[in-house]
């Protein structure tokens, strides 16, 4: 610990101290360039409030000049997901009821992966998994039948 605080106090680039100190954020919208669109809000957002944001999309990556401070990804195979997300602070993913989104709640579940939250466009008890605390209900009362 006392080596690690004297490798952060030597730094003198701020900017590295920050990327270092920063804590670090993964949004998954789903497949959709529409659904990744609304999802660079809470990305954005989480990068106001000082995250290292990752948003995982196929497509996004071709808009980096409209948001240039943003880091892009592709998003991991199923059996990667474990040890791509473990590392994150914080990870949001739009629920799009994949195999993706499952195995998140499960890692979840297994605390194999932490602060998951996971963002429902609308939401059925019968078909979802139970909220957890973290998760949010974007419509909670289905307008339509």
């Amino acid at each position: 610990m006392a080596l690690e605080a004297m490798r952060l106090f030597s730094i003198k680039d701020p900017l590295i101290l920050k990327r270092i100190l920063m804590q670090t954020a993964a949004v998954i919208p789903a497949k959709g360039i529409g659904d990744a669109l609304l999802m660079m809000i809470a990305s954005h957002q989480l990068f106001k409030a000082g995250y290292q944001v990752t948003t995982f999309h196929p497509k996004l990556r071709e808009l980096q000049l409209w948001f240039k401070d943003h880091i892009f990804e592709s998003e991991p195979p199923p059996e990667k997901l474990d040890s791509t997300f473990s590392s994150f602070d914080l990870i949001i993913a739009e629920n799009d009821n994949s195999l993706k989104i499952k195995t998140l709640i499960n890692l979840a579940q297994l605390d194999k992966i932490k602060n998951l939250s996971i963002f429902y466009p609308t939401y059925s008890a019968n078909k979802h998994f139970s909220l957890s605390e973290r998760d949010e209900v974007l419509i909670p009362r289905c307008p339509w039948p």
